[in-house]
């Protein structure tokens, strides 16, 4: 697992650097402007925005769901590269499916992330990207009266397209997320995603999103809802 790890970050460095060579001056194009003003047109790629929004996640064999709140800023650095920060907070409260309603589970956790992503328009305004990302967690943990704090980092890496349709765009994309832990330890999984947002004035929009989450060991698939506001400034 290490070996493909490496791979993994090995090609999505090598991209980078290349799209960012090429958006920067140092290949063909010759536009470096650092935090250009936003694109104009639908979608959110190539926008100044920031969004507030909450998640519904139901894991397929848990008695009940997690619902996260959060909120994050998105920034075009240059010319086909995005970047954006957030933070979100988690909350579960189930029984694991099979067990007593007696044994429950409180868990909830305080999330930070980054995320950079490249991309390139084509025609129809259509745009491929490929978006990376980082993240930190502080959970906690409650079962059968004892706690259990953890601190960990993840990453994450996504590739898809972003569809404009005049003033509402869809993105759908598929990636794979990962923490630094032991292969046998960690949350390897493979995530489908969907969504779909809408410019309702020129500064407001809302979205809605779909994803399903596949780990490769050690947990169970789920699907995750979303929705909220976005705001252009």
């Amino acid at each position: 697992m290490n070996t493909i790890k490496t791979f993994i970050c090995t090609v999505a460095l090598l991209a980078a650097s290349t799209m960012f060579a090429e958006s920067c001056g140092m290949l063909p194009c010759r536009d470096c402007t650092l935090f250009p003003k936003s694109e104009d047109g639908p979608g959110v790629i190539g926008k100044r925005y920031a969004e507030v929004g909450l998640r519904l996640q139901d894991p397929q064999q848990y008695s009940d769901t997690s619902l996260a709140f959060g909120t994050s800023v998105n920034v075009p650095l240059c010319k086909h590269i995005d970047v954006g920060m957030g933070y979100s907070y988690d909350t579960q409260n189930y029984t694991p499916m099979g067990a007593t309603p007696d044994v429950v589970i409180d868990a909830s956790s305080h999330n930070i992330g980054f995320d950079a992503t490249i991309y390139n328009t084509i025609e129809k305004g259509i745009k491929p990207f490929l978006s990376f990302s980082l993240a930190h967690t502080a959970s906690d943990v409650e079962f059968l009266g004892s706690n259990h704090n953890t601190n960990y980092q993840s990453w994450g890496v996504s590739a898809g397209a972003e569809f404009p349709f005049k003033w509402v765009s869809a993105i759908t994309s598929i990636g794979y997320n990962d923490d630094f832990k032991r292969s046998e330890y960690s949350t390897q999984a493979w995530v489908v995603k969907t969504e779909v947002n809408a410019w309702i004035t020129p500064k407001i929009g809302a979205y809605v999103s779909l994803a399903f989450v596949r780990p490769m060991h050690n947990y169970v698939s789920s699907y995750v809802w979303g929705t909220g506001a976005r705001f252009r400034f």
